[in-house]
Formats: structure tokens, C-alpha cells, sequence
């Protein structure tokens, strides 16, 4: 198998409506998430180390790639483009090389949207915005870089109006129910994915029932999906 195909087995807890991913960004991840599965992978490929370590840089080689009518490309699943660090002129460029796919479905994830807003007119026609989450609290101690906090990115991702958004809560983490409700609705996102830790990380989880109500109270104002990684908790 090769290493790109490997990546993708390896990332099992992939949204089952994506059918390709596409890294134009290579550099160190500024966030440094302990529970990242590309931890692992730079200690097993040589070649994800090279790309995902250093400076931010564009892979040239990445921008002669074509995507299909109506393809779910997910953009930058070992790094993330609208990190604070990353220069303007990288996400510029890398949005205008996605403009020339129209009818192509873009999926950009990120920790920091509120800078995707700075760049939402740059953005491809077909282009879903999505956050990820653990909690609607904090936990500092499994980041070993810079990261927003919670409220900072559900706030972000409220701004928009004119592309789909969700919020992805992965790996899921023990929660506050009627504070994080009302945190998720006033986001008010066309989906919420939710997802379990994959790591060999002890982290606090929560409890099945009570997740079992987060979804059932999320229902109510949003479509909801459970990503396949969910499982192990419920």
C-alpha cells in the first residue's frame, strides 16, 4: 500500500461523504494536537515527515492535480491552512488553484475560522467550512501548540451565511449537556459530525448516555452524524 493510501486507511475516522483528500500546505502543524493521528504517521513514513515539518511551504507538485464533477475533495487533512502563521499570500494561492474546479466540492476543517472569514470571497463556489471541537470546555493539556479556544471557534464559524458549515466534535470529550446545547445551536451550522479519540491517548470521555442526549437534543435544531469511530463509546 502506498504511503497516500495509507494515510487515508490510517485516518479511519474520515467523514464517509469525503472521496478524496488534497494537501497543498506542508510545514509543521502550528497546533500541535496530542491526539493527531499525523503524529504517528511522521514516526512511520519519511515522507509525510518531510512534508509536515519546518516551515510552511507550497507543494508545487500538488498544484497539477485534477478533481472530478462533483468530488468531495477534504482539503488539508494533515495540516491546517487557516492556522495564524500560515502566510496570506499560501491561502491565496492555494484558493485561487481551487477556484478552478466549479463543480468540484471542496472541505476546508480548521481550527481557526475566524480567519477563513478574511478569505471567504477567495473561496471555491462548492465550498463547506467546517470546525472542529472537543467539548464545550477547554482542555489546554492535550495541545502542545497554540489553538483557539472553544468558544472563539463556534463563535467563527457563526459568521457565515453564504457556504455550508458543521461542526465536527472529535475526539469527543466529557462535556457540560445544557451549556454545550445552547453553545452548538447558537452556531447555528447545517451539521454536526460527532467522533471518538483513535489515539492511544488516555482522554477524559464521556459517558454513552450522555451522549446519547447530546444527539438526541441536537437533533432538534440540526442534522447530526456519527462518525464510525463513535462506536467504541456508545
Amino acid at each position: 500500500m502506498d504511503t497516500k493510501k495509507q494515510i487515508f486507511k490510517d485516518n479511519g475516522n474520515m467523514y464517509d461523504f469525503v472521496n478524496k483528500t488534497h494537501n497543498i500546505l506542508g510545514g509543521e502543524c502550528l497546533h500541535k494536537c496530542s491526539y493527531c493521528y499525523v503524529n504517528s504517521m511522521k514516526k512511520r513514513f519519511e515522507e509525510i515527515n518531510n512534508k509536515y515539518s519546518g516551515d510552511y511551504k507550497i507543494v508545487e507538485k500538488e498544484l497539477s492535480k485534477k478533481f472530478k464533477v462533483n468530488e468531495n475533495v477534504f482539503v488539508g487533512n494533515c495540516n491546517d491552512l487557516f492556522q495564524k502563521d500560515v502566510p496570506d499570500l499560501f491561502i491565496k494561492e492555494i484558493l485561487k488553484f481551487y477556484r478552478g474546479f466549479r463543480e468540484t466540492n471542496f472541505i476546508f476543517q480548521t481550527k481557526n475560522p475566524h480567519r477563513v472569514i478574511y478569505h471567504a470571497s477567495e473561496l471555491p463556489i462548492k465550498s463547506t467550512v467546517i470546525t472542529t471541537i472537543e467539548s464545550n470546555r477547554d482542555y489546554p493539556e492535550i495541545y502542545n501548540g497554540e489553538v483557539p479556544k472553544i468558544k472563539d471557534r463556534i463563535n467563527g464559524i457563526s459568521f457565515f451565511t453564504l457556504v455550508k458549515t458543521q461542526i465536527t466534535i472529535e475526539p469527543i470529550l466529557d462535556f457540560d449537556l445544557e451549556i454545550f446545547v445552547a453553545m452548538l445551536k447558537k452556531a447555528n451550522v447545517n451539521q454536526i459530525n460527532i467522533g471518538a479519540n483513535t489515539s492511544k491517548l488516555k482522554l477524559p470521555e464521556p459517558r454513552a448516555n450522555k451522549i446519547l442526549y447530546l444527539i438526541k437534543e441536537l437533533e432538534t435544531f440540526t442534522v447530526v452524524k456519527q462518525k464510525s469511530n463513535l462506536e467504541r463509546l456508545l
